[in-house]
């Protein structure tokens, strides 16, 4: 059990490390500017301020990359049960069994890391197309179920998980389906 607020916590993982980096600058400032009235003022103060614009830019790039590990999931919650693969979220979803799957692909799109890139698409024999966000709770067991349709492209999924780009990352077809032949 935690003595701390919930909330300050996320705070304090989010801004902790830039803000000690901001307090660390402004304290290395403050120090050159004091050192200044004795005497030895130019190389103090350049080298403080040296100092504080590196820590200033790591900061920076803390702070951004915090953000991205702080992004715990997308939108929705995907749950694999019984050779169904349900996904519902904030605007819309739906229900695919296994068993009547005819396409999956992976789509992806420019707009990561700070947003989702990467979309699950499968389409079913009825024409039920579900498309589920990477980065929604349960995607993980996608591919465990998914690996193990017959001539599933492993390989393809690797490529999709490494694109920057608008893409789409076919990875299995029914045989027979008109969409893909494998």
């Amino acid at each position: 059990m935690s003595f701390f607020r919930p909330e300050a916590v996320a705070v304090l993982r989010t801004w902790g490390i830039p803000a000690a980096f901001g307090v660390a600058g402004v304290f290395l400032v403050w120090h050159g500017w004091r050192m200044s009235s004795q005497g030895a003022w130019l190389g103090v103060v350049v080298i403080a301020l040296g100092i504080f614009c590196c820590l200033a830019l790591f900061g920076a790039v803390e702070r951004a990359f915090t953000a991205w590990r702080g992004r715990r999931g997308g939108p929705g919650i995907v749950a694999v049960q019984e050779g169904r693969i349900s996904y519902f979220g904030p605007w819309g979803g739906g229900i695919v069994a296994l068993d009547a799957l005819v396409e999956v692909e992976i789509r992806t799109n420019d707009r990561g890391p700070f947003e989702d890139d990467l979309f699950w698409h499968l389409k079913d024999s009825l024409g039920q197309e579900l498309l589920i966000p990477g980065g929604a709770k349960g995607t993980e067991d996608l591919l465990d179920i998914l690996g193990t349709l017959p001539g599933f492209d492993h390989l393809a999924v690797m490529r999709a998980m490494g694109s920057t780009d608008v893409a789409r990352f076919p990875l299995w077809a029914k045989r027979g389906s008109a969409a893909l032949p494998n």
